[in-house]
């Protein structure tokens, strides 16, 4: 398997026509030049052209951006925050545009949220916070609408929607698709952290990949009532909720996930840690079919005013079929020995559930990985199974293809087994056809098991596997001009940014990127469901400045 398979290259920086700038004593009459910049992020939007990159200096800019010009893959349109750059809001409707390392506040502006983001293809939002906002009756932080290939990654939402409102208001979400608008195809929403807000992500559209965010706590300041992590606005369907932690939303009426009857179906709910939600229930379907769920820790629910912990059951389900739940762990979350409770017609097929705590090295310090000793090792059930057999060949038909994605055009595909064959990396499905294609051909009978990629000898019964390690640091070595990521822990990739802006993703150590000049950082991001999940790299010591063009050190 080649390296370069799990590297993205994003748009070069080459390819930007023009670099302008912003600083508060600036003057929207000159060129936006270094030397002569524009005074106004606002007067800016109306002058960039695909490839800009705008260069926003310190300072707090009392304005709403509005965003329409298009950018184009190669060439987008890039905003980037020079150290503390304060906005009132920035609405974009133009392809292929960025908006990386602002802070977002408008306290008073009652009726608008933070961000906006409608009809457009190839936006990023990445490392902004977004805090003490208002809300439009769509959401206080980001209103998504009709968006496709949407990345918003490693932002900070707090108290978002709460001004001009009140605690219970449920438009105070962090993250929702606007009304009327529920047809995004294909966001990916990662590594973000939120806290004290109403709702957390509100989807509606298809191909949501929501994975890695850390949701919580939510009060002690913030009486809201009602705080779920996902709840669907409209209907979703072939969408990942992968690898979350959430934690700490002792609400009365808190959940991981509840759908009242939109019609959503294929979700996939998978590795996720859920610790003290206030309802019973941590899961909630009604009229939602084809829901998938596996390998998910949920632990202590009921802690919300008015809750006891009792015989209710954790997840209630009516009017939905075709339910899955393999591999899962329920602790301290119901005295009931069977997990799923229903209202109407209902069906959820099981299989090596855990009812206790599985042998974990210590949950009062949330340390969920597992002991040595664990029964749960190694015991877990495959998800689906081999449709007939192959030989040198890279396409399977399975039984059921919706456990797997294969990055939907955003990232890189799910990490399956498939027999004695681990570690694969799924790079197309047809989910109608029941067929995945990985990245190395292999040889398979018929009736083999599949599942995610493991630890040991097989896949194990909780979120986290045996042997495997939490991220926590990371450094930065340079050589030349390549620079080298070293994480402490399980990474999923590392991101290299170039002066601020990122510039390379890679999937698989050695973590590396080469650049001829610039200011280089980078940033690791956790492979599992934890409380920290990116990792600043920390140069490490005697680093070298590149050379200039055409000159040679001698030593």
């Amino acid at each position: 398997m080649k390296k370069a398979i799990f590297i993205f290259l994003l748009p070069p920086l080459m390819a930007v026509s023009a670099e302008r700038f912003v600083v508060p004593t600036g003057s929207n009459l000159n060129d936006g030049s270094r030397l002569a910049p524009w005074s106004s992020v606002s007067y800016a939007a109306t002058k960039v052209v695909a490839g800009d990159t705008v260069r926003v200096q310190p300072g707090t800019y009392d304005e709403t951006v509005t965003e329409t010009t298009d950018g184009t893959r190669l060439s987008p349109i890039t905003y980037v925050a020079d150290g503390r750059v304060v906005l009132r809001r920035f609405d974009i409707t133009g392809d292929y545009v960025k908006v990386i390392g602002f802070e977002f506040t408008h306290e008073g502006d009652f009726g608008n949220e933070a961000l906006r983001v409608t009809g457009a293809t190839g936006v990023e939002l990445i490392d902004n916070y977004v805090h003490h906002t208002s809300r439009n009756g769509h959401s206080g932080g980001l209103t998504i609408g009709n968006a496709t290939n949407l990345i918003v990654r490693g932002n900070r939402f707090f108290k978002t929607g709460i001004l001009g409102t009140t605690a219970s208001d449920t438009d105070a979400k962090a993250i929702g698709e606007r009304y009327g608008y529920n047809s995004s195809n294909g966001v990916l929403i990662e590594y973000n952290s939120f806290s004290e807000v109403v709702e957390y992500i509100n989807p509606a559209g298809q191909k949501f990949l929501i994975r890695n965010n850390v949701a919580g706590p939510s009060g002690p300041d913030w009486p809201a009532a009602h705080i779920d992590f996902v709840q669907p606005n409209g209907e979703i369907q072939h969408s990942f909720i992968d690898a979350n932690w959430h934690a700490d939303n002792p609400m009365s009426d808190s959940h991981f996930y509840l759908d009242e009857g939109v019609g959503s179906h294929h979700v996939t709910i998978t590795r996720n840690i859920s610790i003290r939600s206030g309802d019973i229930l941590v899961l909630q379907w009604r009229r939602a079919t084809n829901h998938y769920g596996a390998h998910n820790v949920w632990a202590d629910t009921a802690v919300g005013p008015g809750r006891t912990l009792g015989s209710g059951h954790s997840f209630l389900i009516w009017d939905s079929w075709n339910n899955w739940d393999i591999n899962d762990v329920f602790y301290r979350t119901t005295t009931d020995s069977q997990p799923y409770g229903h209202n109407g017609t209902w069906q959820v097929k099981s299989d090596a559930i855990v009812m206790g705590n599985p042998g974990w090295t210590s949950y009062s310090s949330r340390n969920l990985l597992l002991n040595s000793g664990s029964p749960t090792i190694d015991t877990g059930a495959r998800l689906t199974t081999t449709v007939g057999s192959g030989s040198n060949s890279r396409t399977i038909v399975v039984e059921d293809a919706h456990w797997f994605h294969d990055g939907l055009n955003m990232t890189i595909g799910s990490k399956v087994y498939v027999g004695a064959d681990n570690n694969l990396t799924v790079t197309a499905v047809d989910w109608p056809e029941r067929t995945i294609t990985v990245d190395s051909p292999i040889s398979w009978a018929s009736g083999e098991p599949v599942g995610y990629a493991y630890l040991g000898s097989g896949p194990d019964k909780n979120a986290i596997e045996f042997g495997a390690k939490l991220l926590t640091s990371a450094t930065l070595s340079q050589s030349g001009g390549t620079f080298t990521v070293s994480p402490n822990g399980d990474t999923r990739f590392v991101a290299f940014y170039s002066n601020g802006i990122p510039h390379t993703i890679d999937y698989a150590p050695p973590f590396s990127a080469a650049f001829p000049a610039g200011t280089i950082t980078a940033k690791a991001y956790a492979l599992h469901a934890q409380s920290n999940s990116v990792a600043i790299a920390t140069p490490v010591q005697d680093e070298r400045p590149f050379p200039p063009q055409n000159v040679r050190i001698i030593e």
